[in-house]
């Protein structure tokens, strides 16, 4: 018999099968699943706009810490498992793979291989004959008491060079007004945007506080975006996730991501996703009509394919693959015309369970 290859593509059309068009419409599957068969099998989403069924659809690829293997993949050292001949000489396939490689090697020296590769594509990317990907390396923030030395650390590690002057004197003008107690998760670098942009992702920072720094470094703008969101977030729950997308040229874009909890019982994660849901469509930043299909899209299908075959270091005959649906998080964010927007973010994992043996 005949089995499908190790691709996204495989994974994808799996799972499309699944998907309700209120999420991905069907104008936009033939160029996603044209780009996905081009690619490893790694894990997968997508960026759903909740206000418009004509919204474009965004989709990503990562390697994460919790498939090592990837990185593998990724850097190019898994030849039966790699991305599309056409694609590898491109600019930033090639970044793709330093940047893996450089995370491995990481990892061959003992040091913990903790960050986030994520590989994003808009509609205009998927379309195009040369889809490159802008890339998103998402490291955590292990010493958030010196941001600016954080910040270095993730661009030496991108581009090879320090935090452009601009965004690096901004980092720490806002860092010297965070007060005791806001934590820095995560540090990402953007590819694929003009200056190479920064995101900062803060927790614990009162809205008033947060929008008078934005107000004293960059004016106006920023700060009002936030506390407008701020408002509209603080009839689900006062506590802020707040990302801040540094750029050179301009004030930073700014979002709050509401995240579902990963490591939460199954029963409050369903709570919490039922609650969101319910207060982004009263508050209407979801349309009615697509709740149920963010409702249901949890859950998991078997993979046909042997785990034995795959580049994810499941070697047991005993594990078999599968597939999980689950939604990472939702974000509040200011789309081009000013209007705050949500989106959601449905991902899939490639998993391995232990089979029931049979009873004699």
């Amino acid at each position: 018999m005949h089995l499908p290859s190790w691709t996204t593509g495989h994974d994808l059309d799996l799972i499309l099968n699944l998907v309700p068009q209120e999420l991905v419409p069907a104008a936009a599957r033939p160029a996603m699943l044209s780009l996905a068969r081009r690619l490893p099998s790694l894990d997968f989403g997508f960026e759903v706009r909740l206000h418009d069924t004509a919204a474009p659809i965004d989709f990503s690829t990562a390697a994460a810490p919790a498939v090592p293997a990837d990185f593998d993949v990724l850097a190019g050292a898994v030849p039966e498992h790699d991305v599309a001949p056409d694609l590898r000489p491109l600019p930033a396939w090639q970044l793709a793979r330093r940047m893996a490689q450089q995370l491995r090697e990481f990892g061959m020296r003992g040091s913990p291989l903790d960050a986030r590769l994520w590989l994003e594509f808009d509609r205009a990317a998927m379309e195009g004959p040369r889809p490159e990907p802008c890339l998103l390396l998402e490291c955590p923030a292990k010493h958030a008491e010196n941001l600016v030395q954080e910040t270095d650390n993730a661009y030496r590690l991108v581009c090879g060079e320090p935090t452009p002057p601009v965004i690096r004197e901004a980092v720490a003008r806002l860092d010297r007004q965070r007060p005791a107690g806001v934590t820095v998760p995560t540090i990402g670098v953007m590819t694929g945007r003009e200056g190479l942009p920064l995101r900062l992702r803060t927790f614990g920072w009162p809205a008033a506080e947060l929008a008078l720094a934005l107000r004293e470094i960059w004016g106006v703008e920023a700060s009002e975006r936030l506390l407008h969101a701020a408002a509209v977030h603080e009839g689900f729950e006062p506590a802020l996730h707040v990302t801040l997308d540094f750029y050179a040229d301009r004030a930073p874009r700014v979002g709050l991501p509401i995240p579902i909890w990963p490591f939460a019982p199954a029963a409050e994660k369903l709570a919490r996703l039922h609650a969101i849901i319910d207060w982004m469509v009263r508050v209407r930043l979801c349309r009615p009509e697509v709740a149920p299909a963010l409702l249901g899209w949890n859950g998991w299908c078997h993979d046909i394919r042997p785990i034995t075959g795959a580049p994810h270091r499941h070697a047991s005959a005993e594990m078999l693959p599968v597939l999980m649906r689950y939604i990472l998080q939702f974000k509040l964010g200011f789309d081009g015309d000013g209007e705050l927007r949500a989106k959601a973010y449905p991902g899939v994992s490639r998993v391995a369970v232990r089979q029931r043996r049979q009873a004699a």
